[in-house]
């Protein structure tokens, strides 16, 4: 299965790759846990690993 393209352009592209598959999943409830939520759009799905612990 490959991710469909989004078109979007990231401040580190090396994080593109993560960033199309959690799109790719967005069907599922997936979410994108980085440290580094600067380097993606505002997505209420890409948190922090302290807010994936808190709300799970």
């Amino acid at each position: 299965m490959f991710p469909q393209p989004t078109g979007a352009v990231l401040i580190d592209m090396d994080d593109f790759l993560f960033y199309e598959a959690a799109m790719e999943k967005r069907s599922d409830d997936t979410c994108l846990v980085t440290g580094n939520q600067k380097h993606y759009p505002f997505r209420d799905f890409i948190v922090t690993p302290a807010e994936m612990v808190a709300d799970y």
